[in-house]
């Protein structure tokens, strides 16, 4: 999922009815059709919202199963929470990789510390001056 397409879904939450949505049992409407609703609760624990808070959705179950409804209502607070995370994650990743750089530039500059190294001890002779002679 690239970051247009994050963006896309963030605009969806950020205009969609704020959550948690429920979903709840099936019903008879006045049509005489099942149907399942999927609302949130306002002040009032009421599952079909008989205080006055309308149902967000109403699905009719000839081409809707129950799950379905459930999912369109946890969809609601787990889309924002995934697309949260997603963008944890990449600025952990982010970091890491910087991580990364830092210690390879140090693994590049210690090698060339040990070649400098070598190279001296390498020399014909190195020699000694005794404690004595010194400064």
């Amino acid at each position: 999922m690239n970051n247009q397409e994050c963006k896309r879904l963030w605009e969806l939450c950020d205009g969609a009815t704020p959550g948690p949505w429920y979903a709840t049992r099936s019903q008879v409407n006045d049509y005489n059709q099942i149907v399942r609703y999927v609302h949130r609760l306002i002040g009032d624990d009421n599952p079909m919202n008989r205080g006055g808070t309308p149902n967000l959705l109403e699905l009719n179950p000839s081409w809707t199963r129950e799950v379905d409804a459930a999912f369109i209502a946890a969809a609601r607070t787990a889309l924002p929470a995934l697309l949260a995370e997603r963008g944890q994650l990449r600025r952990r990743l982010h970091q890491a990789h910087v991580e990364v750089d830092i210690q390879r530039n140090e693994v590049i500059r210690l090698r060339a510390e040990v070649t400098r190294l070598e190279a001296l001890a390498a020399d014909d002779v190195v020699e000694l001056q005794p404690f004595e002679t010194w400064g």
